[in-house]
């Protein structure tokens, strides 16, 4: 993973792809390759964050490129990192788990634990864009805003939310009503009957809501032990400073 402070010859030489996109910006790799990004980026009016989310989207395309570590981001950069990949995934594939176990329970017999997981689903997506649209909308552009300038920090992130911590505490609060939702799809699924497990259409099933399940523990974990405790602390901070 690239950051602002690493020089640009170590960028170019870590990425074979990094001068191209640099390039792209009126960056030019050989004469500031004693300048590290930021520097670069500062002398030619350039949002850091930009160029950043450039290169490692660039890197990742790179044969046997690793998968880079959010939790290094800035703010702003883990949030565009949730908001991109995460929520973007999980608006695609929720409304394609709905439509398998649908089509699934209509090959199932009326008593099976097939006939709810489809309501179930529903309930959990309809949660998740709510929740979405929550952070989208009011906590994200604010976290974004007071990591640009924390001079924001002395507005609160809604008109009904005084402070962060509570937007924030909101959030957790639905966060655990999502687990639950899981929990409960888990709970039917577990209740299947081995004729019912053996199916092409279960198996594929159960291997998608799997990896679903996977993506959602995993952005939770990263807002809840990694952007929301820091956010808080950078709010904290500002308020005390001024």
């Amino acid at each position: 993973m690239f950051t602002a402070t690493q020089p640009i010859r170590d960028i170019v030489a870590e990425s074979s792809s990094a001068a191209e996109i640099l390039a792209r910006f009126e960056i030019d790799s050989l004469r500031c390759a004693d300048q590290n990004l930021e520097q670069a980026c500062s002398a030619a009016q350039l949002s850091v964050d930009q160029i950043l989310e450039k290169l490692e989207d660039a890197a990742l395309g790179e044969p046997g490129a690793a998968p880079p570590d959010p939790t290094g981001f800035t703010l702003t950069r883990l949030i565009q990192h949730i908001v991109r990949v995460h929520h973007r995934y999980l608006r695609e594939r929720l409304p394609q788990l709905i439509a398998l176990a649908r089509v699934t329970a209509q090959d199932s017999p009326q008593t099976s634990a097939w006939q709810r997981i489809p309501a179930l689903l529903e309930e959990l997506r309809a949660c998740m864009a709510l929740h979405f649209e929550k952070e989208e909308q009011v906590l994200f552009p604010y976290i974004a805003q007071i990591d640009d300038d924390h001079r924001w920090a002395y507005l609160p992130p809604n008109a009904s939310l005084r402070t962060m911590s509570e937007m924030v505490f909101v959030m957790a609060q639905e966060h655990e009503f999502i687990d639950r939702g899981l929990k409960k799809i888990e709970d039917a699924m577990s209740s299947f009957s081995p004729t019912e497990c053996d199916g092409a259409a279960s198996r594929e099933f159960a291997e998608r809501f799997r990896a679903v399940k996977s993506d959602i523990e995993a952005h939770v974990h990263l807002e809840d032990y990694n952007l929301f405790p820091r956010a808080i602390r950078v709010e904290l901070a500002a308020t005390q400073r001024g």
